[in-house]
């Protein structure tokens, strides 16, 4: 044991006596240190153990997205969870999707990549009086969907020209976007309505849900439209009530 301390005492007197063979140790050990940080830095970037095995994709209420998201999603297992980029992700699913108003796209270290999918607020259903299937409309005028089912509570807009417009689409034909304000409108004025029919831009059908029938036209101001539409119906309440109401002309039709 004294053997083994002289010895060592010796080498540390040695070195002392040495600045260039001690500077070289330092010199030798912070290397080492440097290399070992790398090591672990890569490790730990391309290691199996932050690599992406797992998947957690929810749409609103709903547990589990649709198959084909999943499916997307599960090409991008075995990337580094470090160097996934994730905005690629996002802008894939929104334009594949249109009927998802926000993606969000994140890593959950170690191995999880997360994805929520909010859906759009449905505006309204615009479809033809041929066609049985429905274009989903966004408070944007986008067409976001297109189902068989309408969903409930929400009115429907019919005209020939939906056969022109597919999902993704933005909504951008006058006569439509005027007939979208008509709708608002009636909604804003509290005039209940199940359907708006495009004829023509000259004749524009409205459906009240207690049986009256309204024509608009949407080469007139709208608004002024449905305001005095507004102070007729409240008229009709304490008088015989219309059947038809033309709002076409500077004066209102009424047809009992």
């Amino acid at each position: 044991m004294n053997l083994t301390i002289i010895r060592q005492f010796r080498l540390f007197r040695h070195t002392a006596q040495n600045p260039r063979l001690f500077l070289f140790r330092e010199g030798f050990i912070r290397w080492i240190g440097l290399i070992a940080v790398v090591a672990l830095a890569i490790w730990l970037v391309y290691g199996p153990f932050f690599r992406i095995s797992q998947v957690s994709c929810t749409k609103q209420a709903e547990a589990n997205c649709d198959e084909e998201v999943l499916a997307e999603l599960a090409t991008h297992t075995g990337q580094s969870a470090f160097t996934l980029q994730s905005k690629p992700i996002k802008t894939k699913l929104e334009k594949a999707n249109p009927a998802y108003q926000q993606v969000a796209v994140s890593v959950t270290l170690p191995n999880i990549l997360t994805v929520t999918m909010i859906d759009s607020q449905v505006y309204t259903h615009l479809k033809s009086a041929t066609d049985s299937a429905t274009l989903v409309v966004d408070r944007n005028l986008l067409v976001v969907n297109k189902s068989v089912t309408p969903s409930p509570g929400i009115y429907t807009v019919i005209s020939a020209k939906a056969n022109q417009i597919g999902v993704g689409d933005q909504i951008t034909d006058e006569t439509l976007v005027k007939v979208f304000e008509l709708g608002s409108l009636l909604k804003q004025f509290y005039i209940p309505f199940r359907d708006i029919i495009i004829k023509s831009p000259a004749e524009i059908v409205v459906s009240l849900t207690d049986g009256k029938i309204v024509l608009f036209t949407a080469t007139q101001d709208i608004t002024r439209q449905v305001t005095s539409l507004q102070l007729i119906l409240q008229k009709a309440t304490i008088t015989k009530e219309p059947s038809v109401v033309d709002m076409r002309f500077n004066e209102p039709v009424l047809k009992y």
